[in-house]
């Protein structure tokens, strides 16, 4: 499940984070299984995204949400370390959680840039898979594949001009 914090900034709107967590709940309540939640994030905000997955991590181990009811995926954004990333893990199983993958969001030039070298860090030093956002264009899909991302989405059909 999407958080929906990119189509909220899209659209020039602040993050629902009341409305996010009553999906979550609806989701538990209906016992439904998704692929992966993404923790709340800042669309490219390194900053805020830090400082969100930092303040939710308590709420994830509360409400007893680790990798076995939810998988929780990161959002990447431009900008972040391995070093953040892994201190953000690290905080959020501290408190009982479980981050169970990486989201490959940010920019498309910091797709382009570094999501080799986040796939990578995913799988050689996490060992969770990599969730590459919105690959909606025959190109973006080849990235995809060719850093080795293990899923994708898209806001409509992939399409080529065959």
């Amino acid at each position: 499940m999407d958080n929906n914090a990119y189509a909220q900034f899209k659209a020039g709107k602040d993050f629902d984070e009341a409305g996010f967590w009553e999906r979550v709940t609806e989701i538990q309540e209906r016992e439904l299984s998704p692929e992966f939640i993404v923790i709340p994030d800042a669309p490219f905000s390194k900053e805020g995204t830090i400082e969100m997955a930092n303040r939710v991590a308590k709420r994830i181990a509360d409400n007893s949400l680790g990798a076995d009811a939810m998988p929780w995926y990161l959002a990447l954004q431009d900008g972040m370390t391995k070093a953040e990333v892994r201190a953000i893990f690290e905080n959020i199983e501290s408190q009982g959680g479980i981050v169970s993958g990486l989201f490959l969001g940010g920019s498309n030039k910091f797709k382009i840039a570094e999501g080799k070298k986040w796939a990578d860090f995913a799988h050689d030093d996490l060992d969770v898979p990599l969730h590459f956002a919105r690959a909606g264009t025959p190109d973006k899909l080849a990235l995809a594949i060719e850093i080795g991302a293990d899923m994708i989405d898209s806001t409509g059909p992939i399409r080529d001009q065959d």
